[in-house]
């Protein structure tokens, strides 16, 4: 039983709360529907069979596709190693990446080209489609045949135009892998209208489910080897996995109950609708950073517009900044490198990191401001900087 408020700023690495139905949704699931989908006929795998599907069609309604298109994995860096391998080993060429990526894209990425002896070509991130436009023809014309990149930065607020990437890959006939581990229930996504041929996300983060599911999403049109292979439920004697969607790129048993909770957490997404998310997150942290940024002893690392900043404290680094915090504070926060070198390095943190604050739908304005009037506090404690 916690004796403190805890102010949980860290959504970035899975949202929390979840909305109530949520819990109710995998208890629910436990209790009446605990048989193993597509292994029986009887009553419990039946029931089972109807959460997943549930869950699909839900998903499928946020993400502008069929239920059959959305494959559930363990989570989006199972999706990612899924749609990056077996679509390099489907077309053989070079892969681009951009300069922001987490190590979910940039390492499969790079043992991707390494297997295949390709060149790993990276691109500036950008907001603006006239430079981003100009950064995707540079490499998209030098014999590249897959792209994989973030939709959203998980250590800024940058959001790249998905709609514009995936047109000017679709011209060259070029896989896109779109990363929505910070998107999905946040920004819309239309994968047929954003020519998005696989796209990976989590069932924790933005969608306000439990963790232990993912989602990889791939256009119905789209051949893509598979990573693993095993049990499916159909088909039992045929050598391969099914060429197939969904059964194709689920081998081995689902997490009933974790996707069951997920599909509480897609339809309450829904519901409030991810452009008002977006606006609530941005306005928090907008918030938050016009009353830290007064103070020049608190360095802000912002690019973009969004739910997600990162800070470094004079005198502080970034783990000791966040043990304050939560053990003084009650603030929870994530401080490092945050699984992306690429992204620390395109905006300059020092070689310990950065504080990181991630706004969620929870959140309210009395936790932005008591987190920057924690900020504040800790920089008061150290000299002030000479002018």
């Amino acid at each position: 039983m916690m004796d403190r408020r805890i102010i949980y700023l860290d959504n970035a690495a899975t949202s929390w709360p979840k909305p109530p139905g949520v819990a109710a949704a995998i208890t629910e699931c436990m209790a009446n529907a605990g048989g193993n989908p597509g292994r029986g006929s009887h009553t419990l795998a039946k029931r089972a069979a109807e959460r997943i599907y549930d869950c699909r069609e839900a998903l499928a309604e946020l993400l502008h596709c069929e239920p059959e298109q959305v494959a559930f994995t363990y989570n989006t860096t199972y999706a990612l190693n899924m749609a990056i391998k077996g679509a390099l080993a489907s077309f053989p060429g070079d892969i681009a990446i951009s300069d922001i990526e987490h190590n979910s894209v940039r390492r499969p990425a790079l043992a991707a080209a390494r297997e295949h002896r390709m060149r790993l070509r990276v691109f500036r991130a950008s907001e603006d489609e006239g430079e981003l436009e100009a950064e995707l023809r540079r490499v998209l014309d030098r014999g590249v045949t897959v792209l994989a990149c973030t939709h959203a930065s998980n250590v800024c607020s940058l959001a790249m135009p998905a709609e514009l990437i995936g047109r000017l890959c679709a011209e060259r006939g070029v896989f896109f892998i779109l990363d929505a581990a910070q998107s999905a229930g946040s920004l819309e996504i239309d994968i047929e209208k954003m020519n998005i041929s696989a796209l990976a996300a989590p069932g924790h983060k933005g969608l306000y489910g439990p963790q232990g599911c993912g989602v990889l999403a791939v256009r119905q049109e789209t051949p893509l080897r598979t990573l693993l292979e095993g049990g499916g439920g159909i088909n039992s004697r045929d050598d391969y996995m099914p060429d197939f969607m969904p059964e194709r790129f689920e081998a081995g048993t689902l997490a009933v109950p974790a996707i069951a909770g997920l599909a509480e957490g897609v339809r309450w997404v829904r519901r409030v609708t991810p452009s008002r998310i977006h606006a609530h997150e941005t306005a928090l942290c907008e918030r938050f950073y016009k009353r830290i940024s007064r103070d020049d002893r608190v360095k802000t690392y912002k690019l973009g517009s969004g739910g997600t900043l990162m800070i470094n404290i004079d005198g502080y680094d970034s783990e000791s900044a966040a043990a304050a915090l939560d053990e003084r504070y009650g603030i929870c926060v994530r401080a490092g490198l945050h699984c992306s070198p690429m992204g620390h390095s395109r905006l300059g943190t020092p070689e310990s990191g950065a504080v990181r604050f991630s706004f969620g739908a929870m959140n309210t304005e009395r936790d932005a401001d008591a987190a920057a009037a924690a900020v504040l506090a800790l920089a008061s404690e150290k000299p002030a900087k000479r002018k």
